[in-house]
C-alpha cells in the first residue's frame, strides 16, 4: 500500500507476463498478473504468480520503492501512515512495471 500525491485522482495499470528463471525458459502461457491501483491519495499494487515467486522482482520493488510503501501482507504488527514518500503518476507507471508487466 502506498500515497499518492494527488488528490482527484484514478490510476490504473493491469498486466499479465511471464516469470522464468534468468537461465530459463520461458513458460508457454503468462503464469503471473500484476495490478496498480491509485484512488485520491491512496495507492495498492498487488502481484501473484502461478507457479514461480521471482524473488528477485519482489526485493528490487523494496529496494527501489521502500520509501513509498508499506506491506500490508502478511501482517507484521501495526504500520506508520502515511509512508515517508508518495507516488507521482509518473512513479506509479513505474511501480507497475517494476513487478515485470508493462511500464
Amino acid at each position: 500500500m502506498g500515497a499518492t500525491n494527488q488528490r482527484q485522482f484514478t490510476y490504473i495499470n493491469q498486466s499479465i507476463f511471464k516469470v522464468f528463471a534468468q537461465d530459463g525458459e520461458p513458460p508457454e502461457r503468462a503464469n503471473a498478473f500484476a495490478s496498480a491501483l491509485g484512488v485520491g491519495h491512496i495507492a495498492f499494487g498487488l502481484a501473484c504468480w502461478t507457479d514461480m515467486k521471482p524473488v528477485s522482482s519482489i526485493r528490487r520493488i523494496h529496494e527501489t520503492f521502500g520509501d513509498a510503501i508499506i506491506p500490508i501482507w502478511p501482517v507484521r504488527g501495526p504500520i506508520q501512515w502515511p509512508p515517508r514518500k508518495a507516488f507521482s503518476p509518473k512513479g506509479l507507471d513505474r511501480f507497475a512495471g517494476a513487478f515485470g508487466g508493462s511500464k
